[in-house]
């Protein structure tokens, strides 16, 4: 990518690859974010201009494990704003390398396992060996819940797999970590201690009284050192293309690139 951009990368609970942008008045965010999304797995906007510091996501919806990356690059504890909460403050506090976050959201349950919170809504379901065409059920979902974003967590005990499809951005991910969707497995199976695919974990608290959840993970920051790394296997335009995160390959399709179903 030439253009030079005021990025910072984090990886979260050992995966979950995710950039945010200081947010430029004249920039074309949505040209940008489908650049980086050819090596990240999601992107964020970050504002400062006024008293308390706001993240945009790039489909405006909620991000939890983007709002943790967030949280890592303030202080030591205070208060932000996230797309998808409106104007509710999410708390944040870190210590060394653990960002804890209370989120002021209230998940519900319908039609049996499908769980929504506040700007993303996830179906939570077994794992099995095909889930059909998730994006095309994706985009009923959002349609009909008037929903930025829909994801599917298969599960295998208390391990997630999660995929989560992006309106705005019309991409489909295959993510290595998941804090939204931690937070749905939780409410729907009771489980606090969720593992991700990266085999790393995030702890969810929900406190039904308050209307508080409470999110922990471990986040690392990235060091770019100038050329920015690509995230993609090279492949000849047409192809399959495999992002090498983590020194493993895990399938991912983004942008409607792929003609093959996500190998659940």
């Amino acid at each position: 990518m030439k253009n030079k951009i005021n990025q910072k990368r984090y990886i979260i609970a050992g995966g979950n690859l995710t950039a945010l942008v200081e947010e430029q008045l004249d920039q074309k965010n949505n040209k940008l974010t489908q650049d980086l999304l050819l090596e990240v797995e999601q992107v964020g906007y970050v504002s400062y201009r006024e008293k308390i510091p706001k993240l945009k996501m790039m489909g405006n919806e909620l991000s939890v494990n983007g709002t943790i990356a967030f949280a890592f690059s303030l202080g030591d504890e205070g208060e932000l704003l996230t797309s998808g909460l409106g104007n509710s403050r999410v708390l944040y506090s870190n210590q060394k390398n653990k960002t804890t976050v209370q989120l002021p959201i209230s998940p519900k349950i319908i039609d049996d396992n499908i769980v929504l919170l506040n700007g993303i809504g996830y179906a939570v379901q077994k794992k099995s060996a095909s889930a059909g065409n998730f994006k095309n059920q994706a985009k009923k979902y959002c349609e009909k819940l008037d929903l930025p974003a829909f994801g599917l967590i298969e599960y295998v005990e208390n391990r997630i797999y999660p995929t989560v499809y992006v309106k705005e951005t019309d991409s489909l991910v295959k993510e290595t970590a998941c804090g939204s969707g931690s937070i749905a497995f939780c409410k729907y199976s009771g489980c606090s201690e969720v593992i991700q695919p990266s085999g790393e974990k995030i702890s969810v608290i929900i406190n039904e009284a308050n209307n508080i959840i409470t999110v922990c993970a471990k986040v690392k920051k990235i060091n770019l050192r100038g050329k920015t790394p690509q995230r993609f296997c090279p492949a000849k335009a047409g192809q399959n293309l495999l992002p090498y995160t983590l020194g493993y390959l895990t399938p991912r399709y983004t942008r409607g690139l792929s003609p093959l179903e996500p190998p659940f």
